[in-house]
């Protein structure tokens, strides 16, 4: 497996690709929770058995907890680290600058909406919708790609792959999510 680097605009584009989205992958809700039930549960946890058994259950409970706040601190680490990024040509996942996970656009265009895209609104923030949307591969029905925590605009983005523009001046067909034509370079 050959690991890209991947840091738009300065490296990792293709030659005439542009990024048409970008967004930080988001907290996860279970980060949160453990990290608030641990540091609650395991201080009164060891707390309580430094004061009624002492020290010998004490310290275990303490390694314990020190190793849970480890995992949590290395998945809040990974979480906060990852991107996702749509061109005209490809959907990436970039984990520190390296990609983890590409999809070619070209498997999805020209083809129904509904046959690769699965949206769920799963709250509000701000009297705004949040949506979960699952990317599947058009053959398979497999899931590709998981986004969570994304707004209307995020969605609406997401919403334009497989859709073609034809070109102005020379009809090309273009995918929508492109700036200029693939063919002449004229914007679109």
């Amino acid at each position: 497996m050959i690991i890209m680097t991947f840091n738009p605009p300065e490296e990792g584009l293709k030659p005439g690709e542009n990024v048409v989205w970008a967004r930080k992958r988001g907290t996860r809700f279970w980060v949160i929770f453990f990290s608030m039930m641990l540091g609650i549960g395991g201080a009164v946890g060891t707390i309580n058995a430094f004061v009624f058994v002492g020290l010998a259950l004490a310290l275990p409970l303490l390694i314990l907890m020190a190793t849970g706040f480890f995992f949590i601190f290395r998945a809040f680490m990974r979480g906060r680290g990852t991107k996702y990024y749509l061109t005209n040509e490809r959907l990436i996942e970039a984990r520190k600058g390296q990609i983890v996970k590409e999809i070619s656009l070209e498997r999805f265009r020209g083809k129904s909406l509904s046959q690769f895209f699965e949206k769920k609104v799963i709250g509000t923030v701000n009297d705004r919708p949040v949506y979960v949307f699952k990317i599947c591969d058009p053959e398979s029905g497999d899931t590709l790609m998981e986004l969570k925590d994304l707004d209307t605009d995020s969605v609406e983005a997401l919403e334009r792959i497989g859709q073609i523009v034809e070109c102005r001046h020379c009809s090309f067909k273009n995918p929508a999510n492109s700036l200029k034509c693939s063919n002449c370079g004229a914007p679109l």
